[in-house]
C-alpha cells in the first residue's frame, strides 16, 4: 500500500511538473478578442473615414449652416491648426501599419493589390489634407516616436509624390491577382480601384495646372486615355 501510494505521489509530481509546459500563448486563446486586426479589418476602417473627412461639422459651421451656442471655437477659426490630427491616428496610421506589412495573409487578397490600394487611399487622404490646409507634414509623417515634430513639406511638393504614388500604384494593381477583402468602396473590384486612382490623377493634374502649367498639363495628358471613373 505504501508503495503504491509512492507510485501515485511520483507520478502525479512528474505530471504537474511537466504537463504544463505543453501549454504556450497560442492555446486557448479566444477568436472573438483578437489582439491584432487584420489588414482587412484596416481597409474597412479606412475607407469608413472617407466620408468623415469629406463631410466633418466644422465645413458646415464655417458656412453658417449650423451654428455653436456653448462651444464657439470651430466657428471662430481657432481648431483649424489641430483638426487634421485624427486623420494621422486613424487612417493614415491604418495604411502605413498595411503597407508596412512583412508576411501578407493571402485572404486579405494579393500582397500587389493590398499594397496597391492601400497607397491609392494614402494619396486620397493626403490629397484632401493638402487642398484643405496646404503646407502639411508628409514625408517625416507618421514616425511616432521617432519624430514628434514632423517637418511641413509644400502643397506643390506634396502633389507631385502624390501624382507619382498613384501612376504607380494604378500600374501595380493586378486583376487577375485575388481582390482586396474588406473593401466597402468597390467590393473588391480592381479595374474600379485602377479608375479612381486615374481619375484622382487627372483632377489633381486639373488643380496643379494654376500653379504649374506645364507638370499639371503633362501629368493631365498622360493619364487622360487612361480607364476612368465614368
Amino acid at each position: 500500500m505504501k508503495k503504491s501510494t509512492s507510485i501515485i505521489l511520483v507520478t502525479a509530481l512528474l505530471v504537474m511538473g511537466t504537463g504544463c509546459t505543453k501549454f504556450d500563448e497560442n492555446f486557448n486563446v479566444d477568436p472573438n478578442l483578437p489582439t491584432k486586426a487584420s489588414n482587412a479589418q484596416l481597409l474597412t476602417y479606412t475607407i469608413n473615414q472617407i466620408p468623415a473627412a469629406i463631410e466633418a461639422s466644422a465645413g458646415i459651421l464655417y458656412t453658417q449652416q449650423w451654428a455653436e451656442k456653448p462651444y464657439t471655437d470651430v466657428s471662430r477659426y481657432t481648431v483649424v491648426n489641430y483638426d487634421f490630427y485624427w486623420l494621422y491616428s486613424g487612417a493614415l496610421m491604418n495604411l502605413k501599419t498595411i503597407l508596412d506589412t512583412k508576411d501578407f495573409n493571402i485572404a486579405d487578397g494579393s500582397k500587389e493589390n493590398q499594397l496597391a490600394v492601400s497607397r491609392i487611399l494614402r494619396a486620397w487622404f493626403f490629397w484632401h489634407m493638402t487642398d484643405r490646409w496646404g503646407d502639411i507634414p508628409y514625408n517625416d509623417a507618421l514616425m511616432g516616436r521617432e519624430n514628434f515634430t514632423p517637418a511641413y513639406n509644400s502643397q506643390k511638393d506634396i502633389y507631385y509624390d502624390l501624382l507619382k504614388e498613384l501612376k504607380e500604384a494604378a500600374a501595380q494593381i493586378d486583376e487577375g491577382a485575388d481582390p482586396v477583402t474588406g473593401d466597402i468602396l468597390f467590393n473588391g473590384d480592381m479595374a474600379n480601384w485602377k479608375k479612381f486612382a486615374n481619375s484622382m490623377r487627372l483632377l489633381m493634374a486639373l488643380r496643379l495646372s494654376k500653379i504649374d502649367a506645364a507638370k499639371g498639363k503633362a501629368e493631365f495628358a498622360d493619364v487622360a486615355d487612361d480607364p476612368l471613373m465614368t
